[in-house]
């Protein structure tokens, strides 16, 4: 199982004691008064539920400690909800570790990234710090993906990245559309889809597709429908290869910062 570094174990130690149980995401009462409603960044502005908060406050007193233990429970309830493997789960200091771990290993100099536009960002910068070709195909008429477009893009594309529902735009693309897309992507590429939105919308995951697919990666968040961006808790789903593949980046990273660099 993929764990993150420790030094970003900091913030997901004070949130994950309380993700033993995956249903006190009911949302807290808006606060008398709001400050701020900073859109730019799609978070919450009531913050995670109050069953939640109670149990960050009572995760202070195990701070000093890494919570791996945590990790590997949240994990494996995760999966025990969504009928997978328990090693196709790992989690990650929020899903944004996770995307850009993807782009790096699976795009390079000789394998692009594919990604609609506009959409989200993070997957352009990280192909582009990996000198990765970028192609950004434009949204269709509707705001939505276009696949077909898509997938005549790059025919040596390393990684295929669908935002669903997209960010900005908020629109869907069809499951057989992610269907088509999976099953006619350029050969040894990797399909990564972030349902990051996907609370919000009424259509269906594709987390269980995993199962039957080495070479599909989708990605989960708690910054968005439970309110905890500052928590960084997220998770990738895909076949063991893949998620080892990411803890590759996960120990570089590691590595970059005891010798004061980045990654």
């Amino acid at each position: 199982m993929v764990s993150v570094s420790r030094r970003s174990l900091l913030a997901l130690g004070a949130a994950l004691p309380l993700l033993g149980r995956l249903d006190w995401a009911v949302a807290s009462p808006p606060p008398a008064k709001v400050d701020k409603v900073r859109l730019n960044y799609n978070e919450s502005p009531y913050g995670p539920s109050g069953a939640a908060r109670e149990a960050m406050q009572g995760a202070i007193a195990t701070a000093g400690r890494y919570p791996y233990g945590h990790m590997y429970a949240l994990a494996a309830l995760f999966a025990q909800q969504q009928g997978i493997a328990e090693d196709q789960v790992a989690v990650f200091s929020g899903s944004m570790a996770a995307l850009r771990y993807a782009v790096l290993a699976f795009t390079g100099e000789s394998r692009g990234l594919v990604m609609a536009a506009p959409s989200y960002e993070v997957p352009r910068q990280a192909a582009e710090s990996n000198r990765a070709s970028v192609h950004e195909v434009s949204l269709t008429a509707e705001h939505a993906h276009d696949i077909p477009a898509m997938l005549a893009a790059d025919p040596q594309a390393g990684m295929l990245y669908l935002c669903n529902p997209n960010n900005p735009t908020g629109t869907l693309t069809p499951t057989e559309a992610i269907r088509h897309a999976l099953a006619n992507k350029p050969q040894g590429s990797v399909l990564v889809v972030d349902e990051a939105y996907i609370d919000f919308a009424d259509a269906p995951s594709c987390v269980s597709w995993v199962k039957e697919h080495d070479d599909l990666l989708v990605l989960r968040t708690f910054s968005k429908i439970y309110g905890m961006a500052g928590a960084r808790v997220g998770l990738a789903i895909g076949a063991p290869a893949l998620l080892a593949r990411l803890a590759v980046f996960v120990v570089m990273t590691i590595m970059s910062r005891q010798l004061g660099s980045d990654l």
